[in-house]
């Protein structure tokens, strides 16, 4: 569990590093910000906190039931994924800007999607009773900044 929540900070902290960064650069030198050096802090936000996800002690399931939910896992991920390409990327894929600002928006897009991938994992593992209220937070923080990012 230390691991994890180690992880899920140091997340945070690139996160504020990106923050920090994009203020200094809106306010201080009136540039552009996207794409700015503010994008690699954010970007390495995703697949630290996925990995805090993974790092979470669960309990094990029977075969079967493991059976089950990587089909509905499966399911899941297939139909939201067709969604996100139809809607999201290839619009992106098809627009005229450069290809430096198609690229970030693609893959702020593409890491969304692991944190959905890791939110599922999330719901479908068995922790222990004393997990419930941090596991329900952090499902509700992940569900906010993916549908804050896609809007």
């Amino acid at each position: 569990m230390q691991i994890a929540w180690i992880l899920m900070g140091v997340a945070f902290s690139f996160t504020a590093l990106g923050d920090i960064t994009w203020a200094i650069l809106e306010l201080v030198f009136s540039t552009n910000t996207f794409p700015s050096v503010a994008d690699i802090f954010y970007l390495a936000f995703y697949p630290l906190f996925a990995l805090g996800i993974y790092f979470m002690p669960r309990d094990k399931f029977s075969s079967s039931d493991r059976y089950k939910i990587i089909l509905e896992m499966g399911i899941i991920l297939l139909t939201v994924g067709l969604f996100l390409w139809v809607f999201l990327i290839s619009p992106n894929l098809t627009s005229q800007e450069e290809f430096l600002n198609i690229f970030i928006s693609v893959i702020y897009i593409v890491f969304d999607f692991v944190l959905l991938f890791a939110l599922i994992r999330l719901l479908y593992s068995k922790f222990k009773e004393e997990y419930y209220c941090p596991l329900i937070l952090i499902c509700l923080g992940i569900v906010a900044l993916i549908v804050t990012d896609y809007i």
